[in-house]
């Protein structure tokens, strides 16, 4: 871990920055309409949220690195930034849902759903029996005495990867056919840059390992790690740039900020 231990704080650092950079920044975006300010906080949410769990997993890393392996303060950040995560896509999924449906109502759904989730993530994280907790090379893992079933581990780790997956890609297709929606320029840009940096952001991490299953391709070696990571922070940037272009973009590609 020694010779990852920089890169596995930096590169957090940055997804940190951006992420609260945008959270903070779409707040300059007011709604008359008390309906429309509420998704627009849901979205708010997300980014800010994204930004919390990312730091908590950076403060781990960075604990377990000086030293400080107090399991129950570990536990504490790792039940903590799982629920940083999980309230942030309910926040992305509710404003989306809004956008198209026009009601909070489904979004309230949502939340119930979410919130059954953290509950069984704290009640499986202790049931398990956490005993120790290790450093790996980009975070922070409990050790556990028990574990599931075989049956009961399929079935909840496929509604996690449902709960936790499926939303960034659900989320990307909803931008993109936003996109195809509206008609003023800058929107339409700014819909498909976000749709493709949502893409970049978790596609590249979570669905190109699968799809190069079959062809035997290394997905886990320090470079593949190392490039995904560094492809995210880029989609960041470029997320954050479609809100809030720069001069030289408003130029180039003839787009008006968000405010």
């Amino acid at each position: 871990m020694s010779d990852n231990l920089i890169p596995a704080l930096v590169i957090p650092s940055i997804s940190v920055f951006l992420c609260l950079l945008i959270g903070v920044r779409l707040g300059e975006k007011t709604y008359p309409d008390a309906a429309d300010g509420r998704a627009w906080w849901h979205y708010r949410l997300w980014w800010l949220l994204t930004a919390a769990g990312a730091l908590v997993g950076l403060l781990a890393i960075a604990l377990l690195a000086l030293g400080v392996n107090n399991l129950w303060l570990h536990l504490f950040l790792s039940t903590g930034g799982s629920i940083f995560v999980l309230v942030a896509l309910w926040g992305l999924l509710s404003y989306l849902l809004y956008v198209y449906s026009g009601r909070h109502r489904l979004g309230t759904v949502l939340a119930v759903m979410y919130a059954a989730m953290i509950l069984s993530v704290l009640y499986i994280t202790f049931w398990l029996g956490p005993v120790s907790v290790r450093l790996d090379a980009w975070g922070t893992a409990i050790n556990f005495e028990n574990t599931l079933a075989p049956n009961v581990l399929l079935i909840y780790s496929l509604s996690l990867a449902l709960l936790l997956g499926l939303p960034p890609f659900l989320a990307a297709a909803g931008f993109f056919v936003l996109s195809l929606r509206v008609k003023e320029h800058s929107p339409k840009l700014r819909a498909r840059v976000v749709s493709l940096g949502l893409m970049f952001l978790f596609g590249v991490a979570y669905i190109l390992p699968v799809l190069f299953l079959p062809f035997n391709i290394q997905t886990d070696t320090p470079l593949w790690q190392f490039g995904t990571r560094l492809l995210g922070q880029l989609a960041l940037l470029a997320i954050y740039w479609a809100y809030f272009p720069p001069v030289f973009l408003q130029k180039a590609f003839k787009i008006d900020p968000l405010v």
